[in-house]
This record gives structure tokens, C-alpha cells and sequence, in this order.
């Protein structure tokens, strides 16, 4: 298994994630990578954001 992977966002990426997240032009599957990447920068580890979004552990560390 591979080590952990820190997601550090500068707010203007986190900014521009989370209005890419809300947009209703965003195709889902982006928004799903968003959404994972938006909770990885909250020091959030993959299994908490495993339960908090319906992804499996395996998609959440790919």
C-alpha cells in the first residue's frame, strides 16, 4: 500500500473547487474528485472521508 498523500489547496484552488462543486455544468464524475480532494485538504484521512461520502476506500485512494 501506498504512503498518504497530503493535499495542501491555496484558497484560491479551494475557491474555484467548491464553485466548480456547486455548478450545475460540472459533470458528476469531476464533482465526485472534487469533493475527495476538498475533504483531503481538511486533514481528513481516507476512511473518514470514506464515511462521509459513498465511495469505497479503494476510489477515495486512487
Amino acid at each position: 500500500m501506498s504512503a498518504p498523500v497530503t493535499i495542501a489547496l491555496t484558497d484560491e484552488e479551494r475557491k474555484e473547487f467548491q464553485r466548480l462543486c456547486r455548478s450545475g455544468k460540472t459533470p458528476a464524475g469531476i464533482k465526485e474528485r472534487l469533493s475527495i480532494v476538498l475533504l483531503g485538504d481538511e486533514d481528513l484521512s481516507n476512511r473518514e472521508i470514506t464515511e462521509r461520502l459513498p465511495f469505497s476506500d479503494h476510489e477515495i485512494a486512487r
